[in-house]
């Protein structure tokens, strides 16, 4: 019998509860259930994950070479950008009826976008230190 509580299948953490007492990697059961929690993710999400990260990385740019000196203004406006972005193209395929509209790809975009923009983040702060030495 299967319960779930919190999206954690409790006959799947018996099972690592037990191979923990029986001295096995209790990391072994975090990978398992992690790699298997991935496998559930639908091949749409992912492609919305991946045009998040693309997003993330292009604002985040543009916004640090736009208002240099301002790195918490930047990141605030790009996380909204990315935010109204991902969650605007879904209302657009809601009203218009053309597309599927679903909240999960807009989290999935602004999941995406967070790590877009951190990759954004680091490529400006690298390239600002390359031209200033």
């Amino acid at each position: 019998m299967r319960i779930k509580i919190m999206f954690v299948d409790i006959s799947f953490v018996s099972i690592c509860m037990q191979n923990i007492s029986n001295l096995s990697i209790p990391s072994t059961c975090f990978f398992t259930y992690f790699t298997a929690m991935l496998k559930k993710i639908g091949p749409d999400k992912w492609t919305h994950f991946y045009v998040g990260i693309l997003m993330g990385a292009l604002l985040q740019s543009m916004a640090w070479y736009l208002l240099p000196g301002r790195p918490l203004l930047d990141t605030l406006l790009t996380f909204l950008a990315v935010v109204a972005i991902s969650y605007g193209f879904e209302v657009v395929s809601l009203v218009t009826g053309k597309g599927h509209y679903e909240v999960m790809d807009a989290i999935a975009a602004v999941i995406g976008g967070i790590i877009g923009m951190g990759i954004g983040g680091i490529f400006i702060y690298v390239l600002e230190h390359q031209l200033s030495v």
